[in-house]
């Protein structure tokens, strides 16, 4: 369980997040949403440790994650950034292998078919020694995505994961990480795409949680004060519609 505990961050005398409370049970799926610069980021920064909040707690199965070291992080928390920025043009079978790190020894075996399993699974298996720097926007977000289903941890946070996927390839990747077994934590500016297939809805607005709810219990007045304009929304059993007049 992930629970945070009156957070509050602030960038020189700028508050970014204020009195942040929020609980993240094991094996669920949590979208979050709000307008940009509302302080999703810094929020997911927060929980990895980067920032180093003025006051509150970040607590990782009741452990403060200041206190737990950076190996044992990296096994209870892997990141997808929104970009990926690497100076080496490495090939995809390597940077997808560095998610092995937390699990294994310098110089420790790898398990060739483990990467390469993953690597059909996400469609990108044609491109495992083709270097990083060449390939779209997509192709390295599922990169991003194969090395974090390798590292293996309990709780996945994902920065806008889908911005420069086509549709076929969200739904691949959303598809797939539904199906993790694992504490689920997604940025995602698509509110129908966040109703469609989270269980739980964070709504961030002006550094604050503007509601933490059941995806049920979202009503269109929620949304619309989320993001302050007059929204259509319609919903049916699995699928759910969410766009301005």
């Amino acid at each position: 369980m992930l629970d945070i505990k009156n957070l509050n961050i602030c960038y020189g005398k700028k508050q970014i997040l204020n009195n942040v409370n929020l609980v993240f049970e094991d094996s669920s799926f949590n979208a979050i949403l709000g307008v940009n610069g509302a302080g999703k980021t810094t929020l997911f920064k927060s929980i990895l440790g980067l920032i180093k909040p003025a006051s509150g707690e970040i607590l990782v199965e009741n452990k403060n994650i200041k206190d737990i070291s950076i190996k044992q992080k990296a096994k209870l928390i892997s990141y997808m950034p929104q970009i990926l920025h690497t100076p080496f043009n490495y090939q995809v079978f390597d940077m997808v292998a560095f998610g092995l790190e937390p699990h294994t020894r310098i110089f420790g075996k790898i398990d060739k078919n483990k990467i390469f399993n993953i690597l059909e699974m996400l469609n990108i298996y044609d491109l495992a020694y083709q270097g990083v720097q060449s390939l779209s926007g997509g192709q390295k977000a599922l990169v991003l995505l194969a090395r974090c289903i390798l590292q293996d941890s309990k709780i996945l946070l994902l920065d806008e994961p889908i911005a420069y996927l086509d549709i076929k390839n969200q739904k691949l990747l959303l598809n797939i990480i539904s199906s993790l077994k694992k504490t689920i934590i997604i940025n995602i500016h698509d509110p129908s795409l966040a109703l469609d297939y989270a269980t739980n809805i964070i709504a961030i607005k002006n550094q604050n949680i503007l509601f933490q709810k059941n995806k049920d219990d979202v009503v269109l007045s929620d949304l619309e004060k989320l993001y302050e304009i007059d929204l259509n929304y319609h919903k049916s059993e699995n699928m759910h519609f969410v766009k301005a007049i």
